[in-house]
């Protein structure tokens, strides 16, 4: 028989969890979509929106996924959420968690808009990597607002659920389309250019890129129209590629 951390021998009750990672550019940099949590657990404490999966009103796990932004963040339709990965958490109440974590990208000027546009608790933080002595390897540091916020603290384990999501976008982004979701309809081949550098934390070599995403990859097609009220030169608008 089942031991929980009680101490009683009844097996723990599973329970799904859904989160998820809801990503955009500002500038040249990589944020996400926080909530801030208004009962305990971590009553107070920032998070990535979340919710327990219901059968009686979620048709599958995507749907919850949808309805977490929805519910904690009053962001609604026209996002693709894609799943990343499942994780179990440890025994916690006489319950045991099985997390599935989700990940999108959406435009800047939309998430934020949604964000000012209702009473949720929801704000955007930038995610930044410094050096982990532990592991060798990168820690995600999610600061409020800008590069110098002070670093937030998230609850659960969601700050490395964070990381892992970048980590493994990091390794896809290059050979798939999934950047062109943190961009509006049409777009510069610059600001298309800046989602790659941002989530990749690193600059790339112009020509190459553009030899890279009009040639070889064939991910967007040019529009007839061309940028206005800029202060320059104005650059052709892209778009989609209607066959992807």
């Amino acid at each position: 028989m089942t031991t929980t951390s009680n101490g009683h021998g009844v097996p723990p009750k599973a329970r799904v969890a859904v989160d998820v990672v809801l990503l955009t550019i500002s500038g040249a940099a990589l944020n996400v979509l926080l909530v801030q949590r208004e009962k305990e657990p971590f009553e107070g404490a920032w998070a990535l929106p979340g919710v327990f999966m219901r059968p009686d009103i979620d048709r599958d796990l995507p749907s919850a996924a949808l309805r977490a932004l929805r519910e904690k963040a009053g962001i609604a339709g026209g996002i693709r959420v894609k799943q990343r990965f499942a994780w179990h958490n440890d025994v916690f109440d006489a319950s045991w968690t099985l997390s599935v974590v989700y990940y999108a990208f959406a435009d800047y000027t939309r998430i934020v808009s949604a964000i000012n546009g209702n009473s949720l608790p929801g704000a955007l933080a930038h995610v930044g990597r410094v050096p982990d002595e532990t592991t060798g390897g990168l820690l995600v540091q999610p600061r409020l607002g800008t590069p110098d916020a002070e670093v937030v603290e998230l609850a659960f384990a969601h700050s490395w659920l964070l990381g892992a999501t970048i980590d493994d976008l990091q390794n896809e982004v290059i050979s798939s389309n999934l950047a062109l979701d943190a961009l509006p309809e049409t777009f510069t081949l610059r600001q298309l250019q800046t989602v790659y550098e941002g989530i990749l934390g690193r600059q790339l070599n112009k020509d190459s890129f553009r030899r890279s995403i009009i040639q070889s990859r064939g991910i967007v097609e040019p529009t007839e129209k061309w940028q206005t009220d800029v202060g320059h030169r104005p650059a052709q608008l892209y778009r989609r590629a209607r066959d992807i």
